[in-house]
């Protein structure tokens, strides 16, 4: 079965959301998703990648696809995503019989990606 997730933040660069670290460790943890099958956008998103990486899923024959979109607040000025790219692709889905889940959170806390254990790469 292909899948995939995408999980896409708007942390400034070297932090990350703590629900975007939540979210992909439960991901990972459950069986739901293998690392291999989750792409991380926790800086923000170039809307244009994401059309490609849902146009790349649906040619691929993907059977379950899940968006989780987290902003820093409720009323988000955020450009993360355009709501009419994800209703596009979520009516795409519902015709080719593709699983299409899409979470909206929000969260203020952003952690720094070195608590992460991510390596600053010189």
């Amino acid at each position: 079965m292909i899948k995939y997730a995408f999980l896409c933040g708007c942390a400034k660069n070297g932090f990350q959301q703590k629900k975007i670290s939540l979210m992909h460790e439960f991901l990972v943890s459950s069986g739901k998703f293998r690392e291999c099958e989750i792409v991380l956008f926790p800086n923000g998103n170039c809307e244009l990648l994401l059309e490609y990486a849902l146009n790349n899923a649906i040619e691929q024959k993907c059977e379950k696809f899940f968006l989780y979109i987290c902003t820093s607040s409720n009323i988000s000025s955020e450009n993360i995503i355009r709501k009419s790219v994800v209703e596009k692709y979520a009516e795409i889905a519902q015709c080719t019989d593709i699983s299409f889940k899409v979470v909206y959170e929000c969260d203020d806390e952003f952690l720094r990606e070195e608590a992460l254990g991510w390596e600053k790469v010189i």
